[in-house]
């Protein structure tokens, strides 16, 4: 094992009626006043925000709600909740709902610690954040694992700029999980989950710095479970044992357990999120719809190591990695989800807005990265055109 840190000090129910404990748990940290963060419209529609609310009532806790945040979060809706702080003053920041939701409330926490300052700074990196109100989560959906991990990630609309900040700020005080919030959601909401849940684990798994056989087995055995029980789940939307095995493995695949060791670039995320900022399509997709491209263009680096993922996660016997990356590939399309852009909505792009993609997300060229393999602006662009069929 190399050398790391680990810090994940969420407070975890997990199981049916999780969200009824709410309230204990509000009252076992101390808080009081709580800003309920959703984006609105499934939660009350199954009676689930109603229930919250009848649970704080009995116990006396005041509470408020910011609604409407989208699937792929905007700055506009965060400070309209920092403004909603400013006027109530929660001691905590629920959210009630997808990463989106969660992101939301890691960022109206933050900027209603700080009302001096603009919360964007944060996120664009000029500043960095020393306090915030807190956070508490409540997830409806296996994806992003936002509950359990230090980032957010946030789209200036105007600007169209999507930047993530990583603090310890940001860590839930407590998360209530409920697999049973899985069994109401659409197949394409679940394959979109389960891709984002293989993303976080495989984009730790390629780190230039290896030499971690522990972490690797809980990757890779993170990594066999989604392919075990989400073709269940899509079968079965009821199937408690297949939703609860999914919801947990999101939460390990962002809380860092599994890249213990290695360096956690997210390298194909960076690529995803320029396609999710300027498209508004769904994260998961936008992921799957990259990471081949990203595998093929990088196999050539350290053919082993991906040969390791084909034998260890999708049993496949072979020394030629491709084979591995066609295994990954073939899995993605059996969630439903895109692997090239013709598959997306947004379909096959022009190549001089394939070229404007990869100016976006190097910053005119000047900006590279990598965890694998380093990413710069002739990279970018290789990846984009290779995806662009």
């Amino acid at each position: 094992m190399q050398q790391f840190t680990f810090y994940s000090p969420t407070d975890v129910w997990f199981g049916r009626g999780a969200a009824d404990h709410a309230a204990e748990y509000l009252k076992k940290y101390g808080r009081n006043r709580v800003l309920i963060v959703t984006g609105g419209s499934s939660v009350k529609r199954s009676g689930a925000y109603d229930r919250l609310c009848s649970v704080l009532d009995e116990a006396g806790i005041v509470h408020t709600e910011l609604s409407g945040v989208k699937a792929n979060p905007v700055l506009s809706k965060a400070r309209e909740g920092i403004a909603l702080a400013a006027e109530f003053r929660p001691d905590i920041i629920l959210g009630f709902g997808g990463g989106s939701v969660i992101d939301t409330a890691k960022m109206i926490s933050v900027g209603a610690a700080n009302p001096d300052e603009d919360v964007w700074n944060f996120w664009n990196g000029s500043k960095k954040p020393s306090k915030a109100v807190g956070v508490a989560a409540i997830p409806t959906l296996a994806a992003a694992g936002s509950e359990l991990s230090a980032s957010s990630v946030i789209t200036n609309e105007e600007t169209l700029q999507k930047n993530g900040l990583n603090s310890e700020l940001n860590r839930p005080v407590f998360a209530l999980i409920d697999p049973q919030f899985l069994f109401t959601l659409p197949d394409y909401q679940i394959g979109a989950g389960c891709t984002d849940i293989m993303m976080h684990t495989l984009e730790r798994f390629f780190s230039n710095i290896q030499g971690n056989y522990l972490t690797d087995e809980f990757a890779c055995g993170l990594m066999r479970t989604v392919v075990k029980f989400a073709p269940v789940l899509l079968r079965e939307h009821d199937n408690y044992d297949a939703a609860s095995e999914i919801f947990w493995a999101s939460e390990m695949s962002h809380n860092d357990l599994t890249g213990l060791g290695g360096n956690k670039g997210l390298d194909v995320h960076r690529l995803g999120h320029r396609l999710s900022a300027d498209f508004d399509i769904a994260h998961g997709a936008s992921l799957a719809a990259l990471f081949c491209s990203w595998a093929r263009h990088y196999k050539d680096s350290d053919p082993a190591r991906f040969c390791e993922l084909g034998r260890r996660v999708f049993g496949v016997d072979s020394s030629d990695p491709e084979d591995s990356i066609t295994a990954v590939e073939t899995f993605f399309s059996s969630l439903g989800m895109p692997v090239c852009f013709s598959q997306t909505e947004f379909g096959v792009l022009p190549d001089e807005r394939v070229v404007k993609l990869a100016e976006d997300v190097t910053n005119g060229g000047t900006a590279h990265w990598g965890s694998f393999a380093d990413i710069t602006y002739d990279d970018a662009l290789a990846i984009y055109r290779a995806a662009n069929r």
